[in-house]
């Protein structure tokens, strides 16, 4: 059972706010004849925005009771052979201020047990100065640190803080959504407690899908639906091609890069590396300890499921099974 909350303005449409967590009874107020329709969400805790119906306000019923809902939204299914080769969370804040390195050696330092490697992460600008008529007269370089990169032993998880946020990456295997995102959420608790950002920015959830395709191949249509279409008449055959796309969602602000493009196969030449990478962001003005927070991210994760899970074909899909 999932218990739900749901907060209208009686007698008229708005968006509202519909909140749901697991094991947990929460009060309804609304004025409605049926119960909304979510349409997705199957995190621990998630936000979903809908339009609240029109309906008189004497028309209360007992949907705007304390409930308890055991609906299903967006589902779909967990691979055992998943073709993720690399999964992220990332928290981008406003900088922090004067002294933020010497916190973020204290970050790596409190991370040691976790991720033993550590290595320095500088940023390298180049300014160059031309003069009409005498040409190139001048070149400058500078280095900023910025952060750090931490490494497991295994090197399978990696965490970068940096002076403007914070990344935790999952590398193959991949073990599943609320396992990353419960270890990203502790990482970041320990971050926000050091480096204390005023203000997050920009949310994003990163997978990328290295899908092997069997050769010979004869349309990539057969696996994946989204690719590079090529015109009648025009010879069909690809030695190589990169393709990004960036795919709003309506009535949002989430937006997803989606880049795709092939690799040559060293080790086994019956193969087809297709590298299919799905980059879902939101640009957001939140302090950084809401739980505003990981809601966004379970949005962004079911947009960026949405997206592959459209574009993947049964016979796809029977090769992650």
């Amino acid at each position: 059972m999932i218990a739900a909350e749901t907060r209208c303005s009686p007698g008229t449409a708005q968006k509202g706010l519909f909140k749901a967590t697991r094991n947990q009874r929460q009060p309804r107020y609304c004025a409605m004849n049926q119960p909304p329709s979510p349409f997705h969400a199957d995190g621990l805790a998630y936000a979903i925005d809908f339009r609240c119906a029109t309906v008189p306000n004497q028309a209360k019923t007992d949907w705007c009771k304390e409930v308890d809902w055991p609906f299903s939204m967006y589902k779909h299914e967990t691979f055992p052979n998943a073709p993720i080769t690399e999964a992220l969370i990332d928290i981008r804040t406003t900088p922090s201020g004067e002294g933020a390195f010497e916190l973020l050696a204290e970050f790596a330092n409190r991370l040691s047990d976790r991720f033993p490697t550590n290595e320095l992460r500088e940023e390298h600008t180049t300014k160059i100065k031309i003069d009409g008529d005498k040409g190139l007269s001048e070149t400058r370089t500078t280095t900023r640190k910025i952060g750090y990169a931490l490494f497991a032993e295994n090197r399978e998880k990696a965490v970068q803080g940096r002076v403007d946020g914070f990344t935790f990456s999952k590398l193959k295997p991949y073990e599943s959504w609320e396992a990353l995102r419960d270890e990203a959420q502790d990482i970041w608790s320990i971050y926000h407690e050091i480096m204390k950002p005023n203000e997050a920015v920009r949310l994003a959830v990163r997978y990328i899908n290295r899908i092997e395709l069997p050769l010979p191949l004869t349309r990539f249509e057969d696996y994946i639906q989204t690719v590079p279409q090529i015109a009648a008449g025009v010879p069909e055959g690809l030695s190589e091609f990169f393709m990004r796309l960036v795919i709003p969602k309506p009535d949002d602000q989430i937006r997803a890069i989606v880049t795709s493009t092939m690799e040559q196969s060293v080790d086994d030449e019956s193969i087809l590396p297709y590298i299919f990478d799905i980059d879902a962001f939101i640009p957001v003005s939140l302090n950084p300890a809401s739980e505003e927070v990981w809601a966004i991210f379970e949005r962004l994760r079911d947009y960026k499921n949405l997206i592959f899970f459209s574009s993947m074909t049964e016979k796809a899909k029977e090769n992650f099974r």
